[in-house]
C-alpha cells in the first residue's frame, strides 16, 4: 500500500501480502518505509537469505541499513533430528545498534546494554558479548567481548569474568571465558579464541592453543596436549599432556602425563590413563608403572605398579612394590609390596608385621636369620634385608616394623617407627643397613626362638652383622618368668648375698636398661634405674 502526504512530503508504503524488496533482491521487508527528501526510514522485519532484522527505526542509504536499536537473528533450515524437527534458530541477539552495508559485505552490531546476551540454540550455549561481526559471504560471525574486568554479569556464582555459558540441561552452567569467537551457521559450530582456561568441578583445564570448539548440542571438541591443574585452590598437582573430553561443568575424562620430581630434581613421567571425578567431584587419576620402565621413586628405591593421584592430596599413592639400591652383594635385593602416600624428599615405605612378601607372593626378610639346620645345637645366623629367605622354614631371630627410610647422612637404609627414627630412646625395634660397610646393626626385641615348657623367655638389646668378619654379636638383657619354689629363690638370694667379691651390675654396660624400658612405661623404667643408682636395689619390678 502506498501512500503519498503532499504537506509533508512523504512517500509512505505499507507492506500487505507481499513484502517490499531491496538491495538487488538480498533483503525483504515486512512493514513500513517512508521516503522524504531527507532519506529513508522505516520499521518492521528485513529478512536476508539467513537472517532476519527487527527495528521500529530504520534508516536507509544506497547500500546500508543502519538502527539504533534492533534484534537480530540467524535463521536456519529446519532439519529432523532424533528428538524430531530441529529448531531452525540458530543465532538470537537483542537490543543491537546494527550497521549493514551491502557493498562491504558485512554487518556490524553493537550492543546498547554493554553487554548483551546473545543465544546460540542449535549449539544450547549463550554468550555475553559487546559487537559482532555479520560476514555475508562467508555464513559467519566474528564474536567480541571487553576485558573481563569490564564485564558486569548479574550471578550469584564466582565466574570471573566468564561470557559463554552452557545452556544443555545436563551441563550444570558449564562456563568460560571467550574475548573472540567466530561463529559458522553453515556448519553451527563455534570457534572460541584466546581462552586461557576452564574450570571443570577442581581442575582447571589449559587448552595447547587457547581454542574451544563447540557444536550442536552444547558437545565440546575434545583437546590435546592440554594441561591440567588439580585442583585449581591448591594446585598440588599438573598433568601435562593431556587428551581431554569435558563433558559438563561437573564431569570430564582425561589421560596424560605427570611430571615426577624427586628430592634430586630429576623428572621422571607417569602416564595416567584413566582422569575423572570421583563423587565428591575431586579430581583423582590411576596409571601402571610397569616393571621394564625401570622407574625410581629416588635413586635409593626403585618402583613398579599401581599410582593413584587425588587432588586434594599433596602427594601420589603409590601400591606396588619397592626395591632398594646398594652395592651390599651379599644382602639380595627384592621387592617389598606396600601402599602408601610417597613424599619424594622425604620417602617413607610402610613395612608391616607380619609375613613380607613381594608382588608375586615370595616371602622377604629384614634382620637376623637362624637357618634351619637337622643340628638344633648348630646357631647358623644370615642377615637380611629385603632379601628372600634361603628357607621357608628359617626362624627370624630379629627384625624391625614401621616405616623404611634412607638417610643420607648416615648412608644407612632404617627400618623403625617414624617416632623411633627420629629419637633411637623411644621403644620398640630399630634396624640399619650402612650401605659403604655393608654391616648391619638394630637394637630391640630378640625372639631366640627357645621352646621351654612352662617357661617364658624374652630378651631385648643390641644386634650387629659384620660383612668384613662375618660375624653376629647379640647383646641381650632378658626375664624368665616360670614357677619357682619361694624358699628355693630366699636360699639362692641369700647364697649370693653372702658371697664374699660379688660387685653390684654396672647398667651402664649392659642392656638391661633398654630390656626394662620395653616392658614398662617409660617412666617406671627411669624410677628402677634412679633407685638402683642410689640404693644399689631395685625395690619392685
Amino acid at each position: 500500500i502506498v501512500t503519498y502526504v503532499p504537506k509533508q512530503k512523504v512517500l509512505k508504503v505499507r507492506t500487505n501480502k507481499n513484502p517490499l524488496v531491496f538491495f538487488n533482491q538480498e533483503a525483504q521487508m515486512v512493514g513500513m518505509t517512508a521516503l522524504t527528501d531527507k532519506g529513508m526510514s522505516g520499521k518492521g522485519l528485513i529478512y536476508f537469505k539467513d537472517a532476519e532484522l527487527g527495528s521500529k527505526d530504520f534508516s536507509f542509504s544506497r547500500w546500508v541499513i543502519d538502527a539504533d536499536t534492533s534484534d537480530f537473528n540467524l535463521i536456519g533450515k529446519e532439519v529432523e533430528s532424533e528428538d524430531g524437527m530441529e529448531n531452525p534458530l540458530s543465532f538470537d541477539s537483542k537490543n543491537q545498534n546494527a550497521h549493514v552495508d551491502f557493498e562491504s559485505r558485512k554487518g556490524e552490531f553493537k550492543s546498547n546494554s554493554g553487554t548483551s546476551v546473545t543465544e546460540f540454540p542449535k549449539n544450547q550455549y549463550i554468550c555475553y558479548i559487546d559487537m559482532f561481526t555479520w560476514l555475508m559471504d562467508e555464513d559467519e560471525m566474528e564474536l567480541s567481548a571487553k576485558d573481563p574486568g569490564e564485564i558486569a554479569i548479574e550471578s550469584g556464582l564466582d565466574l570471573a569474568g566468564s561470557n559463554f555459558f552452557s545452556i544443555h540441561p545436563e551441563q550444570v552452567s558449564l562456563n568460560f571465558r571467550a574475548p573472540k569467537a567466530r561463529f559458522s551457521y553453515k556448519e553451527n559450530v563455534i570457534y572460541c579464541e584466546k581462552v586461557t582456561y576452564l574450570d571443570v568441578a577442581d581442575a582447571r583445564i589449559f587448552p595447547e592453543d587457547e581454542k574451544v570448539i563447540i557444536r550442536k548440542k552444547a558437545k565440546m571438541d575434545p583437546f590435546e596436549n592440554a594441561e591440567i591443574v588439580a585442583n585449581f585452590i591448591t594446585k598440588y598437582h599438573k598433568i601435562t599432556e593431556a587428551h581431554v573430553e569435558v563433558l559438563a561443568s561437573r564431569a570430564y575424562e582425561a589421560s596424560g602425563t605427570y611430571p615426577y620430581v624427586d628430592s634430586e630434581e630429576n623428572i621422571q613421567t607417569i602416564f595416567f590413563e584413566n582422569i575423572r571425578l570421583d563423587t565428591a567431584y575431586q579430581t583423582v587419576a590411576k596409571g601402571v608403572i610397569e616393571e621394564s620402565a625401570n622407574f625410581r621413586l629416588s635413586n635409593k628405591f626403585d618402583f613398579y605398579g599401581g599410582v593413584e593421584l587425588y587432588a586434594s592430596k599433596p602427594f601420589l599413592t603409590f601400591d606396588g612394590a619397592t626395591r632398594i639400591n646398594h652395592d651390599c652383594n651379599q644382602f639380595a635385593r627384592n621387592w617389598l609390596t606396600f601402599r602408601t602416600d610417597v613424599d619424594p624428599t622425604n620417602i617413607q615405605i610402610p613395612v608391616a608385621s607380619g609375613d613380607l612378601t613381594d608382588l608375586e607372593g615370595n616371602g622377604i626378610a629384614i634382620g637376623l636369620v637362624k637357618r634351619n639346620t637337622p643340628n638344633s645345637d648348630n646357631l647358623e645366623i644370615y642377615p637380611a634385608f629385603l632379601s628372600a629367605l634361603e628357607n621357608e622354614t628359617d626362624h627370624i631371630l630379629f627384625t624391625s616394623t614401621g616405616v623404611l627410610n634412607y638417610n643420607d647422612a648416615a648412608k644407612e637404609f632404617r627400618i623403625s617407627s617414624p617416632e623411633k627414627l627420629i629419637n633411637r630412646a623411644e621403644s620398640g625395634n630399630y634396624i640399619a643397613l650402612h650401605i659403604e660397610s655393608c654391616s648391619m646393626e638394630g637394637d630391640g626385641l630378640v625372639d631366640l626362638g627357645l621352646e621351654l615348657p612352662g617357661v617364658e623367655f624374652e630378651t631385648y638389646g643390641n644386634v650387629s652383622y659384620n660383612t668384613a668378619t662375618k660375624l653376629t654379636t647379640l647383646n641381650l638383657s632378658g626375664g624368665l618368668d616360670f614357677y619357682f619354689d619361694k624358699k628355693a629363690m630366699e636360699f639362692i638370694s641369700n647364697a649370693i648375698s653372702s658371697s664374699e667379691g660379688l660387685s653390684g651390675v654396672d647398667l651402664g654396660r649392659t642392656t638391661f636398661e633398654q630390656a626394662v624400658q620395653e616392658q614398662v612405661s617409660k617412666d617406671e623404667a627411669e624410677n628402677i634405674r634412679a633407685d638402683y643408682t642410689v640404693d644399689g636395689v631395685v625395690k619392685k619390678f
